[in-house]
């Protein structure tokens, strides 16, 4: 496998990424749609990583990912068990 350098043109910058993250946190506010939400959440880790940003903003989309993903299990969680 050979490992391509990625095009710095389509990686989108740190202030951008602020400001992706911003409006995907609002959409999970308004309509809590997982599969977009995470999507989005996937792509900006994805950016971060590739342009290895690590500091207090890549913490914060790391940490609120996870606690999207607990809630969405525990919702999931509580609707299936109110079935049985």
């Amino acid at each position: 496998m050979v490992f391509k350098a990625p095009d710095p043109s389509i990686i989108r910058p740190l202030a951008i990424l602020e400001q992706a993250f911003s409006l995907v946190i609002e959409k999970y506010k308004s309509n809590n749609d997982w599969s977009y939400i995470n999507s989005q959440l996937k792509s900006i880790r994805q950016d971060l990583m590739v342009q290895s940003i690590r500091n207090d903003f890549t913490v914060l989309v790391y940490e609120e990912n996870a606690r999207i993903a607990l809630e969405m299990v525990i919702t999931h969680t509580k609707n299936n068990l109110s079935f049985i």
